[in-house]
């Protein structure tokens, strides 16, 4: 029988169970192998013995023997004078090896030439801060030292060069197209005051056509009023493109 969730048989407690593991595996070879890691062991190797053996009582130290010793067992503390090596005899015989002293006295003369010398002329300097942060006028750029150059203020070669090439590449263009159309006799180039006469012209016309188009009705209801606009504007623009085309070419070819 049961009651709610519960069941008669979760009242009753159940014996754990035992968790068997398995035997750890142990290698045949772990005997030899613990031997040969042993077998060059030196105990008290690098740290010493385990326990230092302490002197006797009686084997304390005494007077002078924790002075250190000369290589030759002679105490530090012996005489100077039989440590030190014996002097230069005085008659020695002249060695050529020995560098003689020169003739002439450096220190006079630079003591001479420190008194004759004039003295550093200070640098020119500008003060730009507030905080008074000084600089050198030469690399400040208030220097006028490039307008004293001799090349200052005229045209460069390479200028002159590429001027020169330009005008002989335009004649040379121009002989060209002079005798491809010499049979023709068709084409030919407009003079400096032929071009201008002819910008005149079309600004002329471009104000007439101003004139012509503020004169319109304000209201486009009509399509012959529309077409009259968008004919008008398209002549405009038509003789805007001709009189930029033309001011900005210089040379220009007609044909007869």
């Amino acid at each position: 029988m049961s009651y709610g969730s519960e069941h008669v048989n979760g009242i009753i407690p159940k014996p754990i169970e035992k968790i068997f593991k398995e035997k750890m595996h142990i290698s045949k070879f772990r005997p030899q192998a613990e031997g040969e890691y042993r077998a060059g062991a030196q105990p008290c190797k690098t740290m010493g013995p385990s326990k230092v053996p302490l002197n006797s009582p009686e084997s304390f130290l005494k007077k002078g023997e924790g002075k250190p010793k000369c290589s030759n067992g002679v105490n530090k503390s012996c005489k100077k004078s039989e440590a030190l090596k014996p002097p230069v005899p005085v008659n020695a015989p002249f060695d050529s090896k020995q560098v003689l002293r020169p003739e002439k006295d450096f220190i006079t003369k630079n003591a001479l030439d420190v008194i004759n010398a004039r003295p550093r002329m200070p640098t020119e300097k500008i003060v730009d801060d507030v905080n008074g942060q000084a600089d050198e006028i030469e690399c400040s750029g208030l220097v006028p030292k490039y307008s004293k150059k001799k090349n200052f203020g005229k045209v460069p070669n390479y200028i002159c060069i590429r001027k020169e090439q330009r005008a002989k590449a335009f004649q040379e263009y121009q002989q060209w197209i002079y005798e491809r159309e010499a049979l023709r006799q068709t084409v030919r180039l407009l003079t400096e005051a032929e071009r201008m006469d002819l910008v005149a012209g079309l600004k002329k016309n471009w104000e007439e056509s101003n004139v012509r188009y503020q004169g319109l009705s304000v209201i486009t209801d009509t399509a012959p009023k529309k077409k009259r606009k968008q004919k008008i504007e398209a002549e405009m623009k038509q003789l805007e493109r001709d009189i930029d085309m033309i001011e900005s070419h210089k040379h220009i070819y007609v044909e007869h």
